[in-house]
């Protein structure tokens, strides 16, 4: 069964929702597309933003053609954008816990009468993973749920890895309290994969304009990298020469070009190949990275 928020067919999400917490209820709606039962279908553009309504006007263009407005204008292929960070961190879970993928599917609240909680196990032999959805724009309290996992387990939220709950006598979830349009994905601690490193921000940002040929570039990472292979994983188009400089954690590299710096009224494509790895569990950037801005004059 394929699921999906909206489509070439569909007004997109943020067309139909435009109230002042739009992106967070997307965040919530994607976050469900992705950790309940069925194959998950992404329609281009929603990991940007773009709120198109009826056809045609959502199908925008992700590249700077001539069928583009508002959030979709200029290029769209932003893998710094917030919703595509998202959507990459929603992807890694799929692949890294498998009850996620073709584990049951086991309801334990919803409110059939408007806005409100969710919540939902997807168990597949000994994983469990807890979803729980708040889709209200006020706080809403979840009570206690039964779990496979044994009193004392500790649980991870994997949204917010500093957020923790253990497990109750009897196999019970502690009761829990959400925040308006927010989401929340438990794991035991024990079971918890590395995630790959992804890039979270880049400067120049993606697709600026009349940037200084003498400007550096700062790429800043999710995880500390391996300095080397980040190195040579790094090149620009047009080739432009330069040195490396990290931060002192290794989560940040400062391209610096040597001599004039990059070309005048030039607009330059940046890469990392997805050879680059991080220093902590070896994983490799999927994908590889892109992104780009144009000069201005000297």
């Amino acid at each position: 069964m394929v699921t999906f928020l909206d489509n070439h067919d569909q007004p997109r999400f943020l067309s139909a929702d435009r109230a002042d917490n739009h992106l967070e209820r997307l965040q919530v709606a994607l976050t469900f597309l992705y950790t309940a039962r069925g194959i998950p279908c992404l329609y281009y553009g929603t990991e940007q933003a773009f709120n198109g309504a009826n056809d045609p006007y959502d199908r925008e263009d992700m590249f700077a053609g001539q069928f583009e407005w508002g959030p979709s204008l200029g290029d769209n292929f932003n893998l710094t954008h917030p919703l595509f960070q998202l959507v990459a961190k929603l992807n890694n879970f799929r692949r890294l816990y498998p009850a996620l993928q073709t584990g049951g599917q086991t309801n334990l609240w919803s409110d059939a009468n408007g806005p409100g909680l969710l919540a939902f196990a997807r168990r597949l032999g000994t994983q469990e993973v807890f979803v729980v959805l708040n889709t209200a724009t006020t706080n809403q309290t979840l009570p206690t749920y039964p779990t496979i996992y044994p009193a004392g387990t500790k649980l991870v939220n994997l949204l917010d890895p500093q957020e923790t709950t253990t497990v109750l006598p009897k196999s019970k979830i502690p009761g829990m309290v959400l925040p308006g349009a927010s989401a929340k994905i438990f794991i035991p601690l024990a079971q918890v994969l590395p995630l790959d490193p992804t890039v979270v921000q880049i400067s120049p940002a993606h697709d600026s304009k009349d940037i200084s040929p003498a400007s550096s570039v700062k790429i800043q990472f999710s995880k500390p990298m391996d300095a080397q292979s980040v190195e040579v994983a790094f090149s620009t188009i047009p080739n432009v020469a330069g040195i490396f400089s990290w931060s002192p954690a290794n989560d940040a590299v400062t391209f610096i070009p040597e001599g004039s710096g990059f070309p005048p009224q030039t607009m330059i494509d940046l890469r990392v190949a997805g050879t680059a790895k991080d220093s902590v569990a070896g994983n490799r950037l999927p994908g590889g990275f892109e992104s780009r801005f144009q000069t201005g004059g000297r």
